[in-house]
């Protein structure tokens, strides 16, 4: 059975990592390849546990490596301590986890801070609410930042491996999880409903079971299909679900198609967001490079047998994405596409961008005048703008994009003729005065600019880069 660290030393850990300022030595040491630890204890700590090197004990001190030693993070080899486990630092979090490199990977490894890890944080919105879940939470990190805005939070994983790691995790970061070991929803089933579900599951669609945190145990696409059926039954009125998922694609041109069926128990609003489609071959390579470490001689017979799989499916691709759910209030759906990396606090924007939605139906558009251009709209802030402009006798504009500091890899697009009815905006005159205004000072056919105004302006509301003042 593979080791676990021991929960009752997670105090003296804590109390390693902050003494010895780990979150600011980790820094450089993990942007560069060559780095090398000095005369600091602390340079040594980072080699030790973020870098998993093996370190000289004399060089850590003898408390320090006391506390590596009886709290299983380290053993000793003659002078040497060699890293059993890696500690790394995510904000103000430190997160225990499994090696996680080609050559390390076994069944049971439970992995740490990941790009998927960090995608999930940035869709998840960050308001208080009372009750919160974590499904698949593996070494704890996502339902770690939930209890920072949560009054409870319950954190469930199939691996009891992982639930494990996350007690620890919590132990050692201060903060209190109710943890628990089951599959999907199984482990709350008789709970009441949460506020906010968040989800990074073990996604990849694969004919193996390999690796618990990368093969779902399902068929095809079926774990995140029955999780994504399975969330709104366990969300209070206005609660929201977050959850990273991948599925087949068939012949078909809409990508997000297969999810429409996910939806339809679904008693509420939902967000498909799209991120990409994989050609089945390329998928099957990346989820099984670490072959090439491990395995060489396996790795183009197990991607010749993921590509046949997934031909018996009847799958031409594999989309990736996150699908957002709301319980009540205005029954929607709405395909999006994740056009930029998601960064800070992206859960704003999908809030907004539900909110907006919502209040979209009172402006239906007519043959009339767009209802649309008597609102107010008002500028997010931070945001930016970037356009292209292309010379082939003439000069060509490109649709303007608008990203928001605080985004949900959900970008803006804005017709280039409103670009300045957009810089205008402040909340307080009407969609129809601005443009007007633009109209007369630039001399832009008042009904042509008014229409792309409208337009424009109901693209950007979908997708929470204007809010209603």
């Amino acid at each position: 059975m593979l080791p676990v660290p021991d929960v009752s030393c997670s105090a003296a850990v804590a109390e390693l990592l902050r003494r010895h300022s780990f979150t600011t030595r980790a820094a450089p040491a993990s942007r560069r390849r060559a780095w090398a630890p000095g005369d600091d204890p602390a340079d040594h700590l980072v080699a030790l546990l973020l870098l998993g090197r093996a370190t000289p004990e004399a060089s850590l001190g003898a408390a320090a490596a006391r506390v590596l030693i009886e709290s299983g993070l380290a053993r000793r080899q003659a002078e040497l301590l060699l890293p059993q486990f890696r500690v790394m630092p995510w904000d103000d979090l430190f997160i225990v986890h499994d090696p996680d490199k080609p050559g390390h990977l076994v069944p049971g490894t439970v992995l740490g801070v990941n790009n998927t890890t960090r995608t999930l944080a940035h869709l998840t919105p960050r308001a208080r609410v009372s009750r919160a879940l974590d499904l698949a939470t593996g070494s704890g990190g996502p339902a770690l930042r939930l209890a920072a805005h949560a009054d409870s939070v319950v954190a469930t994983d199939l691996s009891d491996r992982a639930t494990a790691f996350a007690l620890l995790n919590a132990a050692i970061n201060d903060r209190r999880l109710d943890v628990r070991t089951g599959s999907l929803f199984e482990p709350v089933a008789q709970d009441e409903p949460f506020d906010l579900i968040t989800a990074n599951l073990p996604f990849v669609i694969s004919p193996d079971q390999t690796f618990v945190f990368r093969d779902g145990g399902r068929a095809r696409d079926d774990l995140c299909r029955e999780a994504v059926m399975s969330a709104s039954h366990h969300l209070a009125d206005g609660g929201l679900a977050v959850l990273l998922c991948s599925w087949l694609v068939p012949a078909v041109e809409d990508p997000t198609a297969p999810l429409s069926g996910w939806l339809m128990e679904h008693a509420g609003a939902a967000m498909l967001l799209h991120h990409a489609t994989d050609d089945l071959e390329a998928y099957a390579r990346r989820w099984n490079e670490y072959l090439l470490v491990e395995n060489p001689a396996a790795y183009l017979p197990t991607v010749r047998r993921w590509v046949d799989a997934y031909v018996a499916w009847g799958a031409t691709g594999i989309a990736t994405g996150a699908v957002v759910l709301r319980r009540g209030g205005p029954q929607w759906h709405r395909t999006l596409s994740i056009e930029s990396v998601p960064s800070g606090d992206g859960g704003r924007q999908l809030q907004r961008a539900f909110q907006n939605v919502d209040r979209l139906q009172q402006y239906v558009p007519s043959s009339d005048a767009d209802p649309l251009l008597g609102c107010r709209p008002a500028l997010i802030a931070p945001h930016r703008l970037d356009q292209a402009m292309h010379f082939s006798g003439t000069w060509k504009a490109d649709d303007v994009k608008m990203t928001l500091g605080d985004s949900a890899g959900l970008v803006g697009h804005v017709d280039p003729l409103v670009v300045h009815v957009l810089l205008r905006l402040d909340g307080r005159q009407t969609l129809q005065e601005l443009s007007d205004s633009v109209s007369a000072d630039l001399g832009i056919e008042r009904a042509s600019l008014s229409q792309a105004a409208a337009n424009t302006c109901r693209r950007l509301f979908e997708v929470g880069c204007l809010e209603f003042h």
